[in-house]
This record gives C-alpha cells, structure tokens and sequence, in this order.
C-alpha cells in the first residue's frame, strides 16, 4: 500500500544561494528523474538522476540535501563502497568519482557517447562498468583510470560481479554475458531478439534472477548457465530489483507497480500500484528501503515493503502560470485545480485548497489587490484579497468552453480560449462583471490588451487576430501566419513593441502595437510556450524539453540558457534582469536570482552541449503513447536523415532529411497509427551514424 504521507504537503520550504542559476521551489527536493540509488543503513542514503543530480539523507529521508555535481550528464548508475568513495556511471562516456561522499567529484571520460549505464565498485578496487553498444570497462585503482573492450553491438543496462569471481552482463537482445574470470573472458549464455534486460540480480552465487519490457522475468538456479521464465504477474517494464531478508524480493518498474514475493520468487503480489508513476531504482538496507522514480519521485518503507509513504514533496501537477502583483507576493497555478502563492518573494509557497478540480490556465493580477484566474469549462476565479482568497463567477450562461488566456486594463478585462471564446468584463472596486464579446470561432491561447479600444488575439493554425473598436464602429484585422505555426504566447512592452511565439520555435516581432508582423527567428525546439520581455531589449522565451531562450536586442537574436531539465516550460514571469520563475510539467517551479546565468546551480545543473560532438539522445518520454521529442546534436552542417524502424527493419517513418546547421536539433515523433513495441531510431549524416532504441505503450 502506497500512503501519499508527504507528497501533497501545503507548505513548500527551499533555502535560496547566491550562487544558484536556477533554484527548484516546486517539487522537492528536486524535480528530475532520478536513475539510481544505494542505501547504507536505515538513515543514510544516496540517490542520483538527470542532469546531474545528486541527493543524499543522513535522517532517513525526513530531509534531504541537493548536492551540486557541476556535470550536466543524466547520472545512470551508482555504487559506493562506503559512505564516502563510490562512483556513478554517466550519459556521454563519463564516470564519476568521490571519496568523499559527494561533496566533491572527479571525472574521467571513459568514451566519447556511449552512455555508462551500470557500475560496479569494490574495496579493493576493482571496478566494473557497461553501457551502450557492448561497452564494458574494468578499474583496478578505484575508478581512476579504466580498460575499455568491446563484447557486442548490444547495449548492456546491467552488470553484477560475484565474490566468487563470476560476473555478468545483460541488455538488449535479452543478451546474458557470464565471465568466471572476473570479467577476463565472457560467453554469451542466452538472447533473444525480442527482449530487453534492464536488471540483473544473484542472491548467491547460484541463484538469480533477470527482469525487463513486457513483465520479462528470468531465473536462474546453476549459477547463471541457463535461465528460464518465471510468472511474476507485471505485464509492464520491471526496472529495478531488490533482495530482502529471509526469502523476500521486491520488484519494480513503469507503469508504477511494486511487486513483491515472500517465497523466494514462488509467487508475487502486488505492493503498490499507482499507474500515474514511473520506477526507476530500489535500494534496500534490511527491511528499510527506497523507490526512485521520474520527476523526483521518493518512495519509503520501513517494513519491507508492505507499505509506503512518499518522501517527494509538492505538488506534480502541471503549473500553467505565475504572476507577482508586488515582489514579494505572487502566484502560480495548474492543472486540477492548483493554486499556489507566497508572500515572501516566493521563498515559500503555500497551497490554497479549494473545491475547483479543473484545470486552472493562466493568473492576472489587475493592480495589488484585484486579481483572476481563468480555466477549463468556462472557469473564472476572482480575488478581492490580493489572493487570499478566490471566488467564482457564474459564467454558465455565457461559455462552458475552455480559457486559456486573460489580460486587462483599468476600465476591462478580455479572456480567451477554445471555440471562440471573447469573454470582456467591465471593472470595478468590487470585482468584474462579464458578458461574451465577439470574435471569429477559432481557438485562442494568447491576448493582449493594447489599449480599451484594442487587443491583439493569438492562437491555434496561425492566428493573429487585432480586435479594434472606436465611435464608428469595430473590426477584426486578420493577421495570421502560415496555419503550421500554432502560436501560444504574446506579450508586450511599452512604445508598441511586442512578441509571439509557438509551434516549430516560431518568434515574430510588432514595432507598431500589434499592426504588423514579422517573423525574426525559428528557434530550433518543438514548441516555444511562453515570451517575456522586462524591457524593450532584454527577454525570454521558453518551451519544450527544458528549453530557455534570451534576448539582449529586441528578441533579433536569441542565446540558450542552460536549464539542465527536459520539463516542457509553460509560461516565465520576470521582475529585472536578474530576478524571475519558470513554471511547467510535473509541477516544475523554479526561480533565478542571476538572470539563469552561468553560475553553479544549487539544483538545476546546467545543460553543456560540446559543438564538437554528433549524438543522438534518449527519446523524451521514454516508453510513450503516442508522442516522444528526439534531441540530437550534429558537429558539423551538412545533410542528414533521422528515421524510424520497426525491429524487422522496416522503416515505419522518416523525420529529418534535409541540411542541417551544426548544434542541437529536436524532432517530434507521433506514433498514433503504429502498433506498440520496440522502435529504432537513426541519426546519418557526414559520414556518421548513431542509432537508439524506444519503447511505445499503448
């Protein structure tokens, strides 16, 4: 049984660093995913995730503290011989080392992509690690300096070295490797093309078991010679494996089932099951354990399993919006009702629990006290407090639709959204009446209220709308772009300079109030969610898989900000140049105090990206349904084609074939009419190639 013990705590607490780029406020205590973990006792523990993270509890998991890594690598794999020396396999060929406990690391590039997804540690020395594409690698000076060979073309996800001296390798292919040499010589004991291995684990030097995709459960009674199928009753992707006192076993994976065996494996039952989450790691010392997953998740148990209890907290509900009505009071709010706020320059945050389920869109406040927040099915909330409280209005006479956007004025506030939707209020001391305006039956995600006479619409298939009044009458001026370009933000400065972003990284620029267009860049990301501009110069757009965009002139050009996160940003809200939040998925909240400088994160690591290098990187999510975002960086322009296969080597879709720039790329892949499994995607191009595998759940 799963008990949500902490996950929803109403008071979020973080500590602020001058020295931070990007500081997490929302989940805690950090929102990536998090790979990996080792427990030492029943207090101390470490766990370790994308983009560098790295968090460790001396207390149980009561707190937990963010320890910088200064490396914007996912950590795959960790293994400490005691509390102070371990070391963590990295993406991009990289190995981490520390004797002492984290506080600080060395590197040691051990390849130039491939991905070190499992290592091994021992007292004497004696490392092992694999990864991508048949690596292995051995130490015998504690991780210092490594021999690399190479066994297959298979990636291994999984290695495990006996007292005895056997070892093992598993992977793709559903390829065992068994060594009786310590790692000197290996033979290939089992594959099977349709299977992949993500987790290998002997109770003893006879007993093991092997578990991956599809509910793939594996044991062993001779040592690792043959293997056969075992029922476990988990249909989903089995992750993470642990050995408990006695004849206990517990097993994890996606989608968010625990299960767990009191025989040795004879039978399971199920220990907690939450399909909304994603396990990636358990660790146990004794009957005390813990479950690490996507977006920060923290699963504790103090009984062997039997229940659990969340040691993530906040809220993972996406977070649509943020806005400050002063600089120390502010709000933020999302999907299911959330609403959150501070009043201390948003170094805590503190839910407001109120009836309202749907999803909440966008916050406007008119002045320091008045203020709205609009949503699905015709929602409209009102705050007469400053935000203390909200209110209501009763807008079911007028739209039930969804509303995505508000802005205002003094005299009126205008909000938008699906099927036309034009709700205009009138204002005043005691709150707003509204009444439906008109405006042409398309979806709207963005507006801007120019003037009591004058806004300027925004949304879906290109749409720009200008909606002008005066004595004689009103008009639509239709303004709209090529319809692939769906657009999701607008915003404006003084002297009728403004900005609208969208789908494919689309940035367009008006000098004259709204009048006209230009496009003046495609950023080359999926979607561009969010603009803000804290003078006529300097600001920032923002979007899909943690992308961060700033503008010194005008939004002509644009320079990533390292993030360090692959959350999708909805929406940024900025004071000055140094001073601002960034809310999105999984209920991301974070705030910069540098202006997202290059400075050391306290949490949020920065994202390096070597031009020099051609990779192609996991798929993000990772299984998906229908669609996943694939991130790639080419070292050199030239002509290069990415395109998926099924595993009979059918090409099943081509997303890239066309000449490319050197840097970072992204490509979107939507797999609604492909059946689920396992696909292969490949990056070629100059004389290269790289090539991954991905997981479709339906």
């Amino acid at each position: 049984m799963i008990t949500r013990a902490f996950f929803f705590l109403s008071i979020l607490f973080i500590s602020v660093s001058a020295q931070s780029n990007w500081i997490w406020q929302n989940p805690l205590p950090v929102g990536k995913t998090l790979n990996t973990g080792q427990a030492f006792d029943a207090n101390n523990c470490y766990a370790a995730g994308n983009a560098g993270a790295f968090i460790t509890t001396s207390n149980g998991g009561a707190d937990w503290t963010v320890v910088n890594t200064s490396i914007a690598n996912d950590i795959l794999s960790i293994s400490f011989i005691n509390r102070q020396t371990g070391i963590a396999g990295c993406s991009r060929g990289m190995i981490l080392r520390t004797t002492d406990g984290g506080t600080s690391f060395t590197t040691v590039q051990v390849d130039s992509s491939r991905d070190v997804k499992a290592v091994q540690l021992f007292p004497d020395g004696k490392g092992y690690a694999a990864g991508d594409k048949g690596l292995f690698l051995r130490s015998t000076d504690g991780g210092s300096s490594w021999i690399k060979s190479q066994l297959d073309t298979v990636s291994f996800s999984t290695v495990q070295v006996l007292p005895s001296g056997k070892a093992f390798l598993a992977g793709e292919a559903g390829s065992i490797y068994r060594s009786l040499d310590g790692g000197m010589n290996w033979a290939k004991v089992r594959d099977n093309i349709s299977q992949t291995i993500s987790k290998l684990e002997f109770k003893d030097d006879l007993t093991g078991w092997a578990f991956g995709r599809n509910g793939l459960a594996l044991r062993t009674t001779d040592g690792g010679l043959t293997w056969n199928t075992a029922a476990i009753g988990l249909p989903g992707w089995i992750k993470t494996f642990s050995i408990l006192p006695g004849d206990q076993l517990i097993a994890a994976g996606a989608p968010g089932v625990i299960v767990k065996s009191t025989n040795n494996g004879s039978t399971w039952a199920r220990s907690g099951d939450s399909s909304k989450f994603h396990y990636n790691h358990s660790t146990f010392t004794g009957i005390t354990g813990w479950i690490f997953g996507n977006n920060g998740l923290i699963l504790h148990t103090t009984d062997a399993g039997a229940t659990w209890a969340f040691q993530s907290e906040g809220s993972e509900n996406t977070i649509n919006s943020i806005e400050f009505l002063d600089p120390m009071i502010g709000t933020a709010v999302g999907d299911s009702g959330l609403i959150l706020r501070t009043e201390d320059g948003g170094d805590t945050w503190i839910r407001q629990f109120t009836n309202y389920k749907t999803n909440l869109n966008d916050v406007f406040f008119l002045d320091t006290i008045r203020g709205w927040i609009v949503g699905d099915d015709g929602t409209i909330l009102q705050t007469l407090d400053r935000g203390a409280s909200w209110q209501k209005h009763d807008l079911s006479q007028i739209t039930s639709d969804d509303i995505y956007s508000i802005e205002g004025t003094k005299w009126s506030n205008k909000a938008v959204g699906q099927n036309g939707a034009y709700l205009v209020s009138q204002n005043s001391p005691t709150g707003a009446i509204w009444y439906r305006g008109g405006a042409p039956i398309k979806t709207y995600r963005g507006i801007v209220t120019l003037s009591s006479r004058s806004a300027s619409l925004v949304g879906d298939q290109g749409t720009i709308l200008q909606l002008v009044t005066s004595p004689s009458g009103g008009g639509v001026i239709d303004l709209s772009i090529d319809p692939k370009f769906d657009l999701r933000d607008i915003f404006f400065t003084g002297g009728g300079r403004g900005w609208v972003v969208g789908k494919y990284g689309i940035v367009l620029r008006s000098t004259n109030g709204g009048a006209k267009w230009a496009i003046t860049d495609t950023i080359p990301v999926n979607w561009l969610n969010a603009v803000y501009f804290y003078d006529s110069l300097n600001g920032y757009t923002a979007g899909s898989y943690g992308a961060l965009y700033k503008s010194e002139d005008a939004g002509y050009n644009w320079t990533r900000i390292p993030t360090g996160v692959t959350n999708t940003f909805k929406k940024s809200f900025f004071f000055n140049k140094d001073e601002g939040w960034l809310v999105g998925t999984y209920g991301l909240l974070m705030k910069t105090v540098n202006g997202g400088g290059s400075g050391s994160p306290t949490s949020v690591e920065a994202e390096y990206i070597t031009p020099s290098e051609f990779y192609l990187d996991q798929n993000f999510p990772n299984p998906f349904n229908p669609s996943t975002t694939i991130t790639f960086n080419v070292n050199r322009s030239g002509n290069y084609r990415l395109a998926v296969y099924d595993l009979l080597g059918r090409e099943v879709a081509e997303l890239v074939n066309r000449y490319l720039p050197s840097g970072q790329h992204f490509a979107a892949f939507n797999a609604g009419g492909l059946p689920s499994g396992v696909y292969i995607y490949r990056l070629s191009g100059a004389g290269q190639s790289h090539a991954r595998k991905m997981v479709l759940l339906k």
